[in-house]
């Protein structure tokens, strides 16, 4: 490729926002060879980009990952977040993940969680994979997928 990836990318996420006429800022930082991560700021309704859940943001993210894996020759990974909203929902999900533990170690019931994307789960399986009191796994199909947190 001839012009940097990462102002590429950043092109790319740019005009698509612009040919919906929305305000933005975008930023674009190279975290290995193949993989890239976008910041996105957005002034107005940026709730209606990101959706209950995140689902809007996660499909908004498909489509980027299409448009610039479309004019480049080896593919890469592109993680999107609009107004911090992954970095404040992985906060959330880290002490979450910890206190349900905290009760599962204390009850030694095994607890299930609401269906989690695939983002969501990792979160919660990285943050109690150090510990040895308790076990997650993750059951369920698609949509219906979840983290269950067990007792060693």
């Amino acid at each position: 490729m001839i012009m940097d990836q990462t102002i590429f990318i950043k092109d790319k996420i740019e005009q698509l926002l612009e040919a919906g006429n929305i305000k933005t800022s975008v930023g674009v930082m190279q975290l290995s060879d193949d993989s890239f991560s976008a910041s996105i700021r957005i002034d107005e309704e940026a709730g209606q980009f990101i959706g209950k859940g995140g689902e809007n943001l996660e499909a908004f993210e498909h489509v980027i990952r299409l448009v610039v894996n479309k004019g480049i020759e080896r593919p890469v990974r592109i993680f999107v977040d609009i107004n911090n909203y992954k970095e404040r929902r992985a906060a959330v999900l880290r002490e979450r993940a910890r206190e349900i533990a905290d009760e599962v170690r204390i009850s030694g019931r095994t607890e299930t969680l609401e269906p989690m994307s695939p983002f969501e789960r990792r979160i919660i399986h990285l943050e109690l994979a150090g510990r040895g009191d308790i076990i997650t796994e993750s059951v369920g199909e698609r949509d219906e997928r979840r983290v269950v947190i067990k007792p060693a």
